[in-house]
């Protein structure tokens, strides 16, 4: 498979409730408790990654489980901030090019559309 540079350099941008808002680093950080409950969902996120082969996730511990229930189902469960929901909305989205409705959670997990492997810098 052919792969291209992806230019990434700079600065961020953020547009919430009518204000932009320029960010480094992965997540924007301009409100403590969202950016607090983004990185524990990301860890919480990662630490079930690890539990998942990537070449069979459907014999992940839980995968039963995880294709029983929707993305939308999970985040519903697990994010209660709507600022991170929208994050997490945003990020689904961009992978699947689908409604958080319409995702499999055990999809999430299949190689090359895994996006909750991620390292927070």
């Amino acid at each position: 498979m052919a792969t291209f540079c992806t230019y990434d350099i700079g600065n961020h941008i953020e547009y919430k409730n009518g204000q932009r808002i320029l960010y480094s680093g992965a997540i924007p950080t301009s409100d403590p408790l969202v950016t607090m409950e983004t990185v524990e969902t990301i860890l919480n996120l990662s630490i079930m990654a690890s539990e998942v082969p990537l070449d069979a996730p459907w014999t992940a511990p839980s995968a039963a489980e995880w294709d029983a229930q929707m993305v939308t189902t999970w985040m519903d469960n697990n994010i209660s901030s709507r600022d991170v929901r929208s994050l997490f909305t945003l990020a689904v989205q961009a992978v699947f090019s689908a409604e958080l409705r319409d995702v499999s959670f055990l999809l999430c997990w299949l190689p090359g559309s895994s996006i909750w492997i991620t390292e927070v810098k």
